[in-house]
């Protein structure tokens, strides 16, 4: 929660893709990590369909998954060109 404080006070770039570099560390930095945790709670139930039927792990992972799209996905589809908008073209340009 320390952080969410110290990304939403000090970084004004309305995407990740133009933020500056240590937002950019951190925020992949975090998105890996709770990957990784989902990945190894999916792994460890015996029967892998059991883990749909857990309603924490379906909530944990679809914020991961949440998590995945705004760090990663986001981020490469507007390093290509894909994604975007005139509000985000324009940053930095005032």
């Amino acid at each position: 929660s320390i952080w969410i404080g110290i990304d939403t006070d000090w970084n004004p770039a309305p995407a990740l893709y133009y933020a500056a570099p240590v937002f950019q560390i951190v925020e992949n930095a975090f998105c890996s990590f709770f990957t990784f945790e989902i990945l190894v709670r999916f792994l460890a139930f015996r029967r892998k369909r059991d883990a749909f039927g857990d309603g924490w792990f379906l909530f944990d992972a679809t914020l991961v998954l949440l998590m995945v799209w705004d760090t990663w996905l986001e981020t490469a589809l507007l390093a290509w060109g894909v994604f975007g908008s005139s509000d985000l073209a324009d940053f930095g340009a005032a």
